[in-house]
């Protein structure tokens, strides 16, 4: 069957080696030769879409989970993150930006009779982040741990000021499954850095505008809690990452 839609990806310094860890659900594709650099990837869960804005819509959420594996994964978010720039509707010779103004919480949702995609064991065991994303298509714990890890942004000021909240959400998600699948959730991370992540973002007079709440009744000074952005976000990914090794487990 002819494919219909496919995603026309940044370039980016690993991207090739990209396309050697990912697959299954979402497939990565990199070719180079004398006409340039071609990165581009492709879903099964797309070809049932018509209206454009749906696609853009649902390639965005794939791109958050991508890149919330790829960040889980490696408990960082140095690497440079994989941008899903355009759809290239094949039939037509078509492409349309990626310009969503929602977002699809749920790319593997699919209307009453039409199949679900199949994949090959080889590339869904290919690598942790493949692994993740593959398993995001049934598992609530798994998609709503990627998508937002994927949201974590450092670029400018807005974006440091909201990752505490995406942070804090994240550390909320993971208490909550491992409440919910029997898992020691103190076990998974060191119990006092946690601890110093989470003073920091319950208290306005630690943060400040950072912070996750805004100023409340005055109570007993904090004395153990972190300030900075960076090391707020290898603990939380780190607790996200250990999660997902027990879960797989």
């Amino acid at each position: 069957m002819q494919k219909v839609w496919e995603i026309l990806v940044n370039d980016t310094p690993y991207y090739p080696s990209y396309t050697q860890q990912i697959g299954g659900v979402l497939a990565l594709s990199h070719e180079h030769d004398e006409l340039g650099v071609n990165n581009t990837a492709y879903s099964g869960y797309l070809e049932h879409l018509i209206d454009v804005q749906a696609v853009s819509e649902r390639v965005f959420g794939l791109e958050l989970l991508l890149n919330g594996a790829m960040r889980i994964a490696h408990a960082n978010c140095d690497f440079i993150p994989i941008h899903f720039q355009e759809v290239l509707h094949i039939p037509t010779g078509n492409r349309s930006t990626v310009s969503p103004v929602a977002v699809d919480d749920n790319p593997f949702d699919l209307p009453t009779g039409v199949v679900a995609p199949s994949y090959s064991a080889v590339y869904i065991n290919a690598s942790l982040q493949s692994q993740l994303v593959n398993l995001s298509q049934t598992n609530e714990a798994i998609r709503t741990i990627l998508f937002l890890s994927g949201l974590i942004k450092t670029v400018d000021l807005t974006d440091r000021i909201l990752a505490w909240s995406t942070l804090y959400k994240i550390y909320e998600t993971v208490r909550h499954f491992s409440n919910v699948n029997s898992i020691d959730f103190n076990a998974l991370y060191d119990n006092s850095r946690v601890t110093a992540f989470t003073t920091a973002c319950n208290q306005m007079s630690v943060l400040g505008i950072y912070a996750r709440h805004g100023h409340g009744s005055a109570g007993r000074a904090p004395r153990n809690f972190i300030t900075e952005l960076d090391e707020a976000i290898e603990i939380v990914l780190n607790l996200a990452k250990n999660f997902c090794d027990e879960y797989l487990n």
